[in-house]
């Protein structure tokens, strides 16, 4: 598996677990896709501090991160990004999207 493909999945589940942990609330009207802000500073949060202690540069796991929650957004309605999180507890793959959506974050930010 390459680097970025092995990045990528650890950003997938580290930030899903630990979206996990902050409350559920559904989307607000302007935005159906947009997540809780505790969702999204823990999904941050956390992904940053996991990859910044695998070596990899804290500045990049931030770009890292943010990018990969705000594409999240864009692809997958809160309930959705939810029920992926709990798959993954249960130990199902991540979507084949998601990856993709978490690659491209990783190999824009690797290769700068």
């Amino acid at each position: 598996m390459r680097a970025s493909q092995s990045l990528s999945r650890f950003v997938i589940a580290l930030g899903l677990m630990t979206a996990s942990f902050a409350p559920m609330h559904k989307a607000n009207a302007e935005n159906a896709t947009a997540y809780p802000s505790e969702t999204v500073a823990a999904f941050t949060s956390t992904c940053t501090e996991q990859g910044s202690s695998k070596g990899i540069p804290a500045e990049v796991m931030q770009q890292i991160c943010a990018c990969s929650i705000e594409a999240l957004q864009e692809q997958y309605t809160f309930e959705q990004f939810a029920k992926i999180d709990a798959d993954l507890g249960a130990g199902k793959p991540a979507p084949a999207e998601m990856d993709m959506i978490v690659q491209g974050c990783v190999k824009e930010f690797i290769s700068k």
